[in-house]
């Protein structure tokens, strides 16, 4: 006679290992940052007093909810208080003891970005910052069977090193922040009353802006 104890233990060990792929491939975040310039090196050259975007993404098929936005520095290298619609804070890291907050959430999902920037006043030459956010899985667009599965948020840091270059010449293709086929991106806030420039890595392209207004 079959042990229904031993059953259930077998079934449970089969369905583990399809849930993990299912939460893992669905669920979990997965995130990513992507930074202007960066696709010259490290570390990316800047002009000084530089603007700089940068996204936050996904790789997950689901929504996400992007719960934060925060870029930590050391005030005695560079001040990024400057930037537009952000709010200030002090850290707990004492290697970079400052930090703005983008405090918008919003929902990305895959090839569509969250974007931000911040304003760099530089007091020396070569400098670093650390990018952070937290998100979580959006529930509420998962199917019941998936949103049962039990979630967490997640935190992604980056370390982004710097240096300026007053002569640098300025070239969207190297200094811009790239966009890849099928992806776009969304600013909210304060932030989305700046303007954008556009340029294609060849021939001509379309780009297609929608923007919210208050009547």
């Amino acid at each position: 006679m079959t042990d229904p104890i031993a059953i259930v233990g077998l079934i449970l060990a089969l369905i583990a290992p399809i849930l993990s792929v299912v939460y893992w491939i669905w669920i979990s975040p997965r995130l990513f940052f992507r930074v202007a310039g960066e696709q010259s090196g490290n570390p990316i050259y800047i002009k000084r007093n530089a603007r700089v975007p940068f996204t936050v993404g996904t790789k997950s098929s689901g929504h996400v909810n992007i719960i934060s936005i925060a870029v930590y520095f050391d005030d005695n290298q560079v001040d990024l208080f400057k930037t537009s619609g952000i709010q200030k804070e002090m850290s707990t890291d004492r290697l970079f003891p400052m930090a703005i907050i983008f405090p918008e959430t919003k929902i990305v999902k895959k090839y569509t970005l969250q974007a931000n920037y911040f304003d760099i006043h530089e007091k020396v030459n070569s400098f670093s910052v650390k990018l952070v956010t937290v998100a979580e899985p959006n529930h509420s667009r998962l199917p019941f069977w998936l949103s049962i599965l039990p979630t967490r948020a997640i935190q992604k840091e980056k370390v982004i090193h710097f240096r300026v270059d007053p002569d640098l010449k300025e070239d969207l293709k190297k200094q811009g922040l790239q966009l890849k086929p099928k992806e776009s991106i969304h600013v909210a806030g304060v932030q989305s009353q700046s303007g954008m420039s556009a340029i294609a890595d060849e021939g001509t392209a379309t780009v297609d802006v929608r923007e919210i207004l208050n009547d």
